[in-house]
């Protein structure tokens, strides 16, 4: 029979020469190269000052006897030798240090590969790696315990030689438990004969353990213990071998850990996308069922999703409703906001006789389906195009422009929907709509006056004979710059306009 091949690899090395000798660095450090400079020119180099690693950073040179009267023009430039050379070594050794810390840190961003399923579960792992250590500490059983939430209690998670049943048993109060108190503390705790020792409390009755700290750089985790059959010590080397088991441990841990958070963070974020285009979708198109208007808008959200929407309706006796509105909060919050104030504006604007009667209606929904604490601003136009007669009433802080290219803005509020329970909203009447005039609208609690005043130079050089309000809003956005952070809240602008006739 032909033999199986072996699983086990084996690697043939062949035995270096002493004649080819391993490549090294060859770097000496600051005292052997002053002991160079001082063979080779008869300076001596010494030290005046040293740093916490007892490297030298001042010197002081000593030339020989005699060294002025034979060479009084070399002097100058021995001492400006040394002084380079020391500055060159210390540089170096400056730029391996960070070298080393910089390859170190990019180490770190290596990229998780995220499966959904590793094949192995993290029980199975776990004990591999315990068996794996015991075996090689020469021991029969391993026990990991890890601390509970309140750091009282210590509770088996994964054992190897134990029985199964042990896995059920209550946690151990770490209160008492003075083996692993002190293996919390740092230390590793040998217990040559546990019968010896009973106020160590060893979670089990082995003759022999080993019990070293699972922890990482700021935070401890609980306790490894390997348990022998037989009485025995544990050497240095075998100490540190059971911390590199720990180590592998605490690896496994925080890769589990961080498998699930870059899971969690991967739904949340399509969530959000899926959030953010459900959004979008809803905003209104550009055109109009008329000819001589046309309306467009720009949202700028604080984050993924937000509270800022804008939207126009062509009610039942053929007003336009304008509206533009921002809901209070960040986030989620703001953008589950932002949906019940839609809905509760599109189902009362049919019955709604003017602006002011719409936001008492839907104020008074707001106060009534909420627990309190939210906050809507609101501006709400409507508009007659056959008469260009147009009135509206405002909830919150807004800009407003009104008029041809070198019509003035505005400032103008509101009290707040949702916020008090007997705020009213008087409605104004806004001047007559000429042909060739437009409406920008903007909110003003999250666009500042230098970004507005942005908006209104975008507004003095869009055309208007040929022009719409999307092109408008196009050299309004081809000159307007927001800032590179998202806003504190959503930013809306919104554009109408009443065309020349053509």
């Amino acid at each position: 029979m032909t033999k199986p091949p072996s699983r086990r690899l084996k690697v043939h090395i062949e035995p270096t020469s002493p004649e080819d000798p391993l490549e090294s660095e060859q770097l000496a450090d600051s005292r052997e190269l002053a002991e160079l400079f001082a063979a080779a020119t008869g300076w001596r180099v010494e030290s005046v000052e040293s740093d916490q690693d007892g490297e030298s950073d001042r010197w002081r040179l000593t030339p020989p006897e005699g060294a002025f009267e034979q060479t009084p023009v070399a002097a100058p430039a021995i001492r400006r030798l040394a002084e380079q050379l020391t500055s060159y070594h210390r540089r170096l050794e400056e730029a391996y240090q960070a070298l080393r810390e910089r390859e170190a840190e990019l180490a770190t961003a290596i990229p998780l590969s995220v499966l959904d399923d590793e094949g192995v579960h993290l029980a199975e792992r776990l004990e591999w790696v315990l068996q794996a250590g015991a075996e090689a500490l020469d021991c029969h059983a391993a026990a990991l315990y890890l601390l509970d939430d309140a750091t009282q209690q210590l509770k088996l998670r994964v054992s190897w030689g134990l029985p199964r049943h042990r896995l059920a048993e209550p946690p151990r109060a770490l209160r008492g438990a003075v083996a692993d108190l002190e293996a919390l503390m740092g230390s590793a705790v040998v217990l040559e004969d546990v019968e010896w020792v009973p106020l160590w409390r060893a979670p089990e009755r082995f003759p022999s353990a080993l019990c070293v700290p699972v922890s990482t750089s700021h935070t401890p985790l609980g306790t490894l213990w390997f348990f022998s059959r037989r009485r025995r010590g544990f050497d240095d080397a075998q100490v540190q071998l059971a911390e590199v088991i720990s180590g592998r441990i605490v690896a496994d841990l925080e890769r589990e850990t961080l498998r699930h958070e870059v899971r969690r963070n991967r739904d949340y974020a399509r969530q959000m996308r899926d959030a953010l285009l459900w959004q979008q979708e809803r905003l209104p198109e550009d055109h109009l069922p008329l000819d001589d208007w046309s309306l467009a808008g720009y949202r700028n959200p604080a984050g993924w999703v937000g509270g800022g929407f804008y939207d126009w309706i062509v009610l039942p006796d053929s007003r336009i409703l304008l509206l533009a509105a921002s809901m209070s909060g960040e986030g989620v919050v703001a953008s589950l906001g932002s949906a019940f104030l839609r809905g509760a504006l599109w189902s009362h604007a049919q019955m709604a006789r003017d602006p002011s009667d719409l936001l008492a209606m839907v104020h008074e929904t707001l106060w009534t389906a909420s627990p309190g604490g939210e906050r809507a601003s609101v501006f709400a136009a409507m508009i007659e195009p056959e008469t260009a007669k147009w009135d509206y009433a405002v909830s919150g802080e807004w800009y407003l422009w009104f008029g041809g290219k070198q019509a003035p803005f505005e400032f103008v509020h509101g009290e707040w929907l949702g916020d008090q329970l007997d705020a009213t909203w008087p409605k104004r009447v806004g001047p007559k709509w000429r042909r060739g005039m437009r409406l920008a609208i903007a909110t003003a609690d999250s666009l500042g006056e230098d970004d507005w005043l942005q908006v209104t130079e975008g507004l003095r050089k869009a055309r208007i004979r040929t022009g719409t309000a999307a092109t408008t809003l196009d050299t309004i956005r081809d000159g307007w710059s927001p800032a590179n952070e998202p806003p504190s809240s959503d930013q809306v602008l919104v554009i109408a306009q009443r065309h020349l006739r053509r």
